[in-house]
């Protein structure tokens, strides 16, 4: 299988890069190095399409000879959305439905989208889980809400194969569209965790990619203990 990853020469795509080549899988890197670097790529065989997703012509190019997209080109930080809400509006909301768009023109592909835990913003409920009220209370925030909505959206309403995931400090959600018959249950949302290690989010990327989700869903695996460094785990029951 030949996958996209945009921001592919940022960690976790490079990181995902190598796992995706390691199980027998090719990819290429689109990225506009804005925070990414070449380098993270060495000692991978990837192409590395330099681009923004805010250049469709660019971005179909790319997409057009892969079998999935996994997104994670993103313009990161709060701050910086405080200071220039408008441009993380166009590189997580506008470049996000790029995308999705260039997936779905181009003969719906399968597109993974990064989303951000920041979109439970002020919502005092702590740990934060996928059945909490959305409350953004940033720009960076707003605008990774709309990944999400519109990667789901697209997944409903051009029945293009779509999946959300959420990375942040204690694990890895990862919200099922499960609206497909081969993603099991209709029109509901799963939750998986994985521990907070490179490898271990390379890995549940890898496997939505081989569209092993709902297989992930029922045995996957969470943290169990407070200490990141020792983890023990134990198999996460399907919600």
């Amino acid at each position: 299988m030949h996958v996209l990853v945009t921001g592919g020469a940022g960690f976790i795509g490079a990181n995902l890069i190598r796992t995706l080549e390691l199980t027998g899988h090719t990819a290429c890197a689109f990225d506009d190095l804005s925070t990414g670097a070449s380098s993270n790529l060495d000692g991978t065989a990837a192409d590395l399409v330099v681009g923004t997703i805010l250049d469709p012509e660019t971005l179909t190019a790319a997409i057009a000879p892969a079998d999935t997209v996994v997104h994670l080109a993103a313009r990161p930080s709060v701050p910086r959305s405080i200071s220039d809400p408008v441009a993380s509006h166009l590189a997580n909301a506008t470049g996000t439905v790029n995308v999705l768009e260039a997936a779905r023109t181009d003969g719906l592909r399968h597109v993974i989208c990064a989303g951000s835990s920041s979109v439970y913003g002020a919502n005092p409920e702590l740990p934060k889980h996928a059945g909490l009220a959305t409350r953004p209370v940033s720009p960076y925030a707003a605008s990774k809400l709309a990944t999400e909505a519109y990667t789901l959206a697209y997944g409903h309403s051009y029945d293009l194969p779509t999946l959300a995931f959420t990375a942040h400090k204690n694990a890895v959600e990862v919200f099922v569209d499960r609206h497909r018959d081969d993603w099991a249950i209709k029109d509901s949302f799963h939750k998986l965790h994985a521990a907070p290690h490179q490898e271990l989010v390379s890995d549940a990327l890898v496997a939505m990619v081989e569209g092993r989700a709902s297989e992930i869903t029922a045995r996957w695996l969470k943290v169990v203990r407070s200490d990141p460094s020792t983890p023990h785990y134990a198999a996460a029951d399907p919600e």
